[in-house]
């Protein structure tokens, strides 16, 4: 029962990640357009680094309890 919970879970925050993703896109590609490019990519890059990263540390919390 554990280790299919795990691979739901899993499946479930890459879809997430997926729609926020999405979600941002338009958004992002406007301020790329606004603001120089390679600063922008820079910055989106260490917001999705850090946001797996706590949702990685979520993960492992509720698998601990």
């Amino acid at each position: 029962m554990l280790p299919f919970n795990l691979i739901n879970n899993t499946r479930l925050c890459k879809v997430i990640l997926y729609y926020i993703i999405n979600f941002f896109d338009p958004s992002v590609k406007i301020i790329s357009r606004s603001i120089s490019q390679t600063i922008n990519r820079s910055m989106i890059r260490s917001m999705i680094r850090s946001m797996i990263r706590s949702m990685n540390r979520s993960m492992n919390r509720s698998m601990n309890r």
